[in-house]
Parts: C-alpha cells; structure tokens; sequence
C-alpha cells in the first residue's frame, strides 16, 4: 500500500490492490505450509499450519473484511493512511521487542 500510495493511487485503490494481491499469496502460502509433514504428533495440525489458528484467523478475516471495504469508502484518504502507518508501527515494535 505504500508503494501504490507514493505513485500516486489513491487510498481506496491501494487497499483494493493489495488485498487483490493479497488472498492468492496467502493461499498459496497456506496450501505450501500444509503440503509439508508435521514433525509434532497429536496437534491439531495439517503440515504445519495449526488448524485453530487457522479457522480463527479465516473467520476474523471473513467477518472484519466487508467493515473494512465500507470504512475505506467512507474514511477520508488521510485517516487511512494514518490508521494504515499506526497499524505498521505497532507490528515493527512488536516484531523488534518480542
């Protein structure tokens, strides 16, 4: 989205993009992790993705996902980009802290 966002796309569009972008990676990556054998007996586990995790994370994201295209809609342009760079910051700190 930053990338899209410098070159001049407005914020809806990048959003738009990205999650177009977005849903055949993480399938794709889901389907790899999945075709890999799991080394952890008596986890509910398919590979090694972790099923509960799985079906938590797909639910959230089926929910979430229609809010989320109405917000982008009605939120003016600078809100988004604001939301969209705390949300970054916050997974940088997270991702350096631990």
């Amino acid at each position: 989205m930053p990338f899209l966002t410098k070159r001049g796309h407005s914020m809806a569009h990048a959003v738009a993009t990205s999650t177009v972008v977005g849903v055949p990676l993480s399938v794709l990556g889901t389907m790899a992790y999945a075709a890999q054998p799991s080394s952890v007996p008596g986890i509910a586990m398919v590979g090694h993705v972790f099923l509960p995790a799985f079906v938590g994370i797909s639910l959230g994201s089926v929910i979430s996902a229609p809010l989320g295209a109405r917000l982008s809609k009605r939120l003016p342009a600078i809100a988004l980009k604001r939301a969209f760079a705390l949300a970054l910051l916050g997974l940088a700190i997270k991702l350096t802290v631990g």
